[in-house]
């Protein structure tokens, strides 16, 4: 199988570096030349979680998407979502015909996709675990995590086998029939974890340890549930978290009840878990790019409208985010004190 990684970045890095050290050739593409430049100096640099390794055999890298061979079997797309659809297009001239996308992005853009590409040559990947950008070239792994495979249509292929195989040296793989359902289950995390850290400039931890920011999560949470809920999704675990046992889907009583002291207790072992995670988004900004909130938290707010769901919560991150994305505003934690306050005013008006 010849292969291909669009995107080296936190994780494409691991994933590539994985691949490269199992043995496999790997053709990595990345648009920016510091990291063309480093890997062909110096390889992939992997350190955290699972160790620490440096990787320099097995890897081709590449510029431009256009100088990749023309026979590529498999294309694994870990791109920003903002990038994703321009990479797809360009990548239409490089495959063959048996070609299958692997796509790792965030966010849920298969169906995009599907309408540049055969869906039934699409698979869709949701991938649990998180890394931290430590320079062209460098990554680290936070925590252990998983990776969830599935084919947008048709069966498993043999492809399939060799294509999971090759991935579970990265993170424990499984294999699904309803990729749509993980990938929403995993933009339920997206639309918490991603988008508080990334106004706010606070790791995963420090955000979970306040009481505001746990019933954030619990409304962010219920708002996507919902949405899944008309779309007649049925959402299964993620890390061993089920999702619909964390939604406020009844009216809370004045005094504590206990229903929802345990759900804001799971929130903060989850936070225990991810003391080392840091928001992509954040590291975006503080490199100059554009969030992916967007698609994320926007993504919920555009389905919100289509199914009839309030998500007053998610419209408020999206604007707050956009702001920052628009240069008006930067991650602060006079941000998070305005959230905390609208997270509180829509707690009470909605689930009280």
């Amino acid at each position: 199988m010849k292969l291909a990684v669009i995107g080296a970045g936190s994780i494409g890095s691991n994933i590539i570096a994985n691949m490269a050290r199992a043995g496999k050739t790997v053709h990595v593409v990345d648009k920016v030349p510091e990291t063309i430049q480093s890997i062909k100096e110096n390889g992939l640099s992997i350190s955290g979680a699972r160790g620490e390794f440096t990787v320099k055999e097995n890897l081709i890298p590449f510029s431009n998407i256009e100088d990749l061979p023309k026979d590529i079997d498999a294309v694994f797309l870990i791109t920003k979502i903002d990038n994703a659809l321009d990479a797809v297009n360009r990548l239409k001239a490089t495959l063959n015909e048996n070609f299958t996308l692997v796509n790792f992005t965030n966010g849920m853009i298969e169906e995009k996709i599907a309408e540049i590409l055969p869906p039934e040559n699409i698979l869709g990947c949701v991938i649990s675990f998180n890394a931290i950008w430590r320079g062209y070239g460098k990554s680290e792994r936070t925590n252990e995590g998983e990776i969830v495979l599935g084919r947008l249509k048709g069966k498993k292929r043999e492809i399939d086998e060799e294509i999971q195989k090759l991935i579970s040296h990265s993170a424990k793989t499984s294999w699904t029939d309803d990729i749509i359902s993980n990938k929403f289950s995993k933009l339920l995390i997206n639309i918490t974890m991603a988008s508080t850290g990334a106004f706010s400039g606070q790791a995963v931890w420090d955000l979970l340890k306040r009481k505001p920011v746990r019933i954030a999560f619990l409304i962010n949470m219920t708002e996507g549930i919902r949405i899944a809920y008309k779309m007649g999704l049925s959402l299964p675990k993620l890390n061993n978290i089920k999702f619909e046992s964390l939604a406020l889907l009844k009216k809370q009583r004045k005094i504590l009840p206990l229903s929802l002291w345990i759900k804001m207790l799971i929130i903060k072992i989850i936070g225990m878990q991810n003391k080392k995670t840091r928001s992509a988004n954040l590291s975006f900004y503080e490199r100059g790019l554009p969030t992916e909130i967007p698609y994320m938290n926007g993504h919920i707010v555009e389905l919100g409208k289509k199914y009839g769901i309030q998500t007053p919560l998610n419209e408020f991150i999206v604007n707050l985010v956009q702001k920052i994305d628009d240069g008006k505003s930067k991650p602060s934690l006079k941000n998070l004190d305005l959230f905390e306050e609208r997270t509180m005013e829509i707690f009470n008006r909605y689930y009280r």
